[in-house]
């Protein structure tokens, strides 16, 4: 195995221990968060003025750290449905329009999507969704790695596109893999909504903390580092793209820009100036790094 594949596989088991963690996290509130026999959760019933059947068409940017990872793990399980080759899982969680359309049955499922996985991470990058709605549809944009072991190799799609469609009542849910290369904003603004009837799955509310999501843009980071490079230069902010003459520049010092980063937060303060909430966060040695968050995974990094 040479060196970048053991840091690629390094990123991969570093990004799965940050998932377990908020697993963890998220299994000390599942007694607060089960919904209560009658569909709705003990203490949040549904905002004023909000019924039971409450329905939206208005399109907007989820910016919500519990709801945006809710939908990055409800993703997950479909891909690890996908790569465990489970056919009665995967055509619960295929929404049954798009199977209908498709013309998926059980003994096509696989031939009809992609499935060739081994051990696949899927990260959202952008989520527009209509607000304020108990059908809710999550338009969602983000990037893919699959990581065959035995073959010592990673496999990265760029612009992998999903709509999640989900009852907040019954927290019942249905997926609908979306063409790659959309512009994923202008498709959910122009997609035609409609109340739908969800009977399979059941999603669990993810509890997430300000340092566990810290963690993850920094790790996702990284991550890019040698997935995507030239995206990761992207992510940086004004002042430290002046430390390189160009992304090229950037790109030769990839490895010790891995191995600066840090993993994890020592300790982080907050602050928001224009709208921008910037982040500084400190590492095991002190060192000082700052992130700009403008909404949920739309960050730039400085060093």
């Amino acid at each position: 195995m040479n060196q970048y594949q053991k840091k690629v596989l390094f990123i991969v088991f570093t990004i799965i221990a940050i998932i377990a963690i908020i697993a963890v996290v998220w299994s000390l509130f599942i007694s607060d968060n089960e919904p209560s026999p009658g569909g709705e959760e003990p203490g949040n019933s549904n905002p004023p003025g909000n019924t039971e059947d409450a329905f939206s068409t208005s399109i907007t940017a989820l910016n919500d750290y519990d709801e945006f990872f809710t939908v990055s793990s409800i993703i997950n399980d479909y891909y690890e449905a996908v790569a465990s080759k489970d056919v009665g899982t995967v055509l619960d969680l295929l929404d049954v329009d798009y199977q209908t359309q498709m013309g998926i049955a059980a003994n096509n499922v696989f031939q009809m999507i992609k499935s060739d996985y081994h051990s696949a991470t899927y990260t959202p990058m952008q989520i527009y969704y209509n607000a304020d709605s108990v059908v809710t549809y999550y338009f969602v944009n983000g990037y893919l790695e699959d990581v065959d072991i035995t073959d010592d190799r990673s496999i990265y799609y760029d612009q992998v596109n999903f709509l999640a469609i989900v009852n907040k009542n019954t927290r019942h849910y249905a997926i609908v893999p979306l063409a790659d290369n959309l512009d994923i904003e202008d498709y959910a603004k122009s997609y035609q909504l409609v109340q739908k009837d969800l009977e399979f799955n059941t999603y669990r509310v993810v509890n997430t903390t300000e340092e566990s999501v810290l963690i993850t843009y920094l790790n996702v980071f990284r991550d890019l580092l040698f997935l995507d490079n030239e995206r990761a230069y992207q992510m940086l902010s004004d002042n430290t793209k002046k430390l390189y003459n160009n992304w090229q520049d950037f790109y030769q010092y990839q490895e010790e820009i891995y191995d600066y980063i840090p993993s994890t937060v020592f300790g982080f303060s907050k602050k928001e100036e224009n709208g921008v909430i910037i982040y500084q966060i400190t590492d095991a040695q002190q060192n000082l790094f700052e992130i700009y968050e403008n909404k949920v995974m739309d960050f730039q990094i400085s060093y």
